[in-house]
């Protein structure tokens, strides 16, 4: 099912995420299903379950085989349809650097962001691509 993407200024996307406690969970893939739906309505590359207005710490990127082209991204290398439950981000480095992003919360906007870590490692419960979390 395709949500609604929260928008920029919407108080939602200021709370912290809580943990998820059973990644097998039938709601837990049905929140997945409807994550992978809504990027893909939304010529996305990766959404999480925040901005769709569930504080769940629940993470998907990513494409199938029979995705067409991204039409946001049309040069970049399409990773595989991936979900990450409970990510923990640990910076491997103090060194920052300017990214270019495009966001869902204000599709108008296309700019430089703050600066972000250069080299980050991810920890995390649960991961699958999704043909093996089915």
């Amino acid at each position: 099912m395709i949500r609604e993407i929260l928008r920029m200024g919407d108080p939602r996307l200021l709370t912290r995420a809580a943990a998820v406690s059973d990644p097998q969970a039938p709601a837990i893939r049905e929140l997945v299903a409807d994550l992978f739906d809504t990027m893909r309505a939304a010529d996305g590359a990766g959404l999480a379950a925040p901005q769709i207005g569930v504080p769940l710490r629940v993470v998907i990127f990513g494409y199938s085989d029979a995705a067409p082209p991204n039409l946001r991204y049309p040069l970049a290398e399409l990773p595989p349809e991936t979900i990450l439950i409970n990510p923990e981000l640990t910076l491997l480095t103090t060194r920052q650097k300017k990214v270019g992003k495009a966001a869902y919360r204000c599709p108008a906007c296309v700019a430089w962001c703050r600066e972000r870590a250069a080299c980050i490692t991810v920890a995390i419960t649960w991961t699958a691509t999704s043909s093996s979390a089915s």
